[in-house]
């Protein structure tokens, strides 16, 4: 039986690309501080003023950076992403935009959010 007509292979290519496509996100860590959340995403080889971080609706952090820069030289072999990034993450509470701080370092971005001090559970609509 060839190849091409192994269901079983196609499966397992299938696997591999999907799982391929899923590692092009880059690894995002979100910690619950008490009164701040802080998110940790790794983007190795970026330069800090290709990467724009913004809040969408006080629950909604978006990160756009550009792919990494190469070195000079020829490439032999290129095993890392050398995509752009545009993720969003939704957060757990709201947050205070004019409290946020950013800082990247080591190829690492660490945000600082703090959460929005006040009821987060919304407003209660009476019923007439």
């Amino acid at each position: 039986m060839a190849q091409d007509d192994d269901p079983l292979a196609e499966l397992e290519q299938f696997v591999d690309q999907f799982l391929a496509a899923d590692e092009a996100e880059p690894p995002v860590d979100l910690y619950d501080a008490g009164e701040t959340l802080i998110v940790a995403v790794d983007l190795p080889g970026r330069s800090a003023e290709g990467i724009d971080i913004s809040l969408v609706e006080d629950r909604t952090l978006r990160i756009v950076a550009d792919g990494p820069t190469d070195p000079d030289g020829r490439r032999v072999r290129g095993e890392r992403t050398h995509r752009s990034l545009d993720r969003s993450l939704t957060l757990p509470a709201a947050v205070d935009p004019a409290e946020a701080t950013a800082r990247y370092e080591r190829g690492v971005l660490t945000v600082k959010l703090a959460k929005r001090s006040g009821d987060d559970e919304g407003t209660e609509i009476a019923i007439e």
